[in-house]
């Protein structure tokens, strides 16, 4: 072997402290190999509502491919898909080797690597699948990064990777017909070590060389991300472009791959929901002022948000729909007439169709209107959205009285029955809590207008009657001689309480005595 990685272990230990170490803090690229393929591609990679790809594959070693998170202080984006010709761990910082990676000793047998590649290729880490474009053009962003920069630009070790898609209308030289789409923007050269780097392209690279490489290059040493990622190098965020056919079946196959030996890794980061099939738009329901989208014949009216999924907001997009079989609502007559379409201007990224709810004065279940976006081909499954229609609830507000003391703190409201949230209150003296507080030393009566959400309003009194203060008295007798114990029975009775009695000790000195009192409360 050309090169040799040497890897010195430097284990520190002090006793009993291990378990009082602080959770280190993460920062910069984290990686996770829990993610199945599928779930990498439909669930990571690909954006909107359009999920028109199958076949997913995995190409190399499961420890190639993976989730990544914390880029966004580094090249531009978040997270998103990692391919290496490695293990995806090595990419997380901090970048503290020379030369560092995983070494599968796996020569490679992908016919568009080893024809792509200037030397044996090694290691391909990689994902393919078959994906129906439902635009003309598709596009994903990514970023290629390697362990090889910077010592090793120039070299027969030039790692590769290839975006290789094949499919009607494209003639490439690669299996199937493919052509690489992992090309630097305005030109026709593929992105790879040799082609982006400190002396090529350099306005297209981002340097994290440690110092030993730095010094080795003859290029300035900068630390900016050496905690961040552990790679080299890296090449600022491009975008893959195709030109493709609405409706067809194309097939794409995303590797990367060691070049001369398997020494040293390199990854592409592909940016979460960059994948761009072509819809752009989406489609959600809602009803202004409520958290579901529900609406309300004569009251609430609802509406359709339609949203570009794409940053490109340059020309004005048409968006076609029509209305699912499956609703229950009929156009014009539950709701306003609507058209088939809708124009999201240019400069603007989302439009609304209003629904207007009409009062068919008939007593119904809940309806539904789904409206269904209408592409040039059908998703696999559908983008719709739906919004539901409710009867207006018969509104009422019912008197309420409440018993308390003279100068006792109370609260009172009225009895609301039907209508709709939320509802407002206006009291007789101006105050619009949902309680009036107050506190009286007389009975009296305070009037109440409440209106519900639907405009409904009705009235009612909150009545306070003032208690009168509760009496109760106290009696009892019995006859005792001079020095004898004995017991009393006295009896309680108390106004709206009943009848009580309880046995009291006494030890009264005359030889007899009638007790009786008045007590008021």
């Amino acid at each position: 072997m050309h090169r040799i990685l040497l890897l010195f272990p430097l284990l520190f230990f002090a006793a009993g402290s291990l378990s009082k170490l602080p959770p280190p803090v993460m920062v910069g690229i984290q990686t996770n190999h829990d993610y199945t393929v599928e779930e990498l591609v439909k669930d990571v990679f690909l954006i909107g509502d359009c999920d028109n790809v199958s076949n997913i594959k995995a190409i190399g070693n499961d420890l190639s491919i993976g989730y990544f998170e914390g880029g966004s202080g580094i090249f531009g984006f978040s997270d998103g898909v990692l391919l290496t010709s490695g293990d995806i761990a090595f990419a997380e910082g901090p970048n503290g080797s020379v030369e560092s990676g995983e070494q599968f000793g796996s020569p490679s047998s992908d016919p568009d690597i080893n024809l792509f590649a200037s030397n044996a290729a090694f290691d391909v880490g990689g994902i393919e699948f078959d994906f129906v474009p439902i635009g003309e053009t598709v596009t994903f962003r990514y970023v290629f990064a390697s362990e090889e920069y910077c010592e090793f630009v120039g070299s027969i070790f030039n790692d590769v990777f290839g975006f290789f898609v094949s499919g009607p209308g494209i003639n490439g030289p690669y299996a199937n017909n493919a052509i690489n789409v992992a090309v630097i923007p305005g030109t026709g050269d593929f992105v790879a070590i040799n082609s982006v780097n400190h002396t090529t392209n350099a306005a297209s690279y981002i340097g994290n060389e440690l110092q030993m490489d730095a010094n080795q290059c003859g290029i300035p040493y900068q630390s900016t991300f050496q905690q961040e990622i552990g790679y080299d190098g890296m090449t600022v965020p491009f975008t893959a472009t195709v030109q493709v056919g609405p409706c067809e079946t194309y097939h794409i196959r995303l590797v990367v791959a060691d070049v001369g030996d398997d020494n040293l890794d390199s990854g592409v980061f592909l940016e979460t929901e960059s994948f761009d099939l072509g819809g752009g738009i989406g489609v959600v329901a809602a009803v202004p002022g409520s958290d579901e989208p529900i609406a309300v014949e004569g009251c609430l009216d609802g509406q359709f948000i339609f949203t570009r999924t794409t940053a490109d907001l340059t020309d004005p997009l048409v968006v076609n729909f029509t209305i699912s079989p499956t609703s229950t609502a009929e156009n014009g007559v539950d709701f306003s007439t609507i058209p088939n379409s809708i124009t999201i201007p240019a400069g603007q990224s989302s439009a609304i169709l209003p629904i207007h709810v009409l009062a068919d004065g008939q007593s119904e279940t809940q309806e539904s209107l789904t409206i269904q976006l209408n592409f040039p081909c059908d998703c696999q499954d559908p983008v719709s959205a739906t919004l539901f229609i409710n009867d207006q609830i018969t509104f009422e507000v019912g008197n309420t009285e409440i018993e308390v003391c003279a100068g006792q703190d109370f609260s009172i409201g009225p009895t609301i029955l039907g209508g709709l949230a939320p509802f407002s209150y206006l009291w007789q003296d101006g105050s619009t809590d949902s309680l009036f507080s107050s506190s009286l030393t007389q009975t009296g009566s305070f009037a109440v207008t409440v209106t519900d959400a639907c405009g409904a309003v009705d009235q009612a009194t909150a009545t306070t009657i003032i208690q009168p203060v509760p009496q109760a008295e106290i009696s009892g007798e019995t006859s005792l001689c001079a020095g004898q114990s004995g017991t009393l029975e006295i009896e309680f009775g108390a106004i709206r309480r009943g009848l009580f009695s309880m046995l009291l000790t006494a030890k009264p000195s005359p030889p007899s005595r009638i007790f009786s009192n008045h007590l008021l409360c």
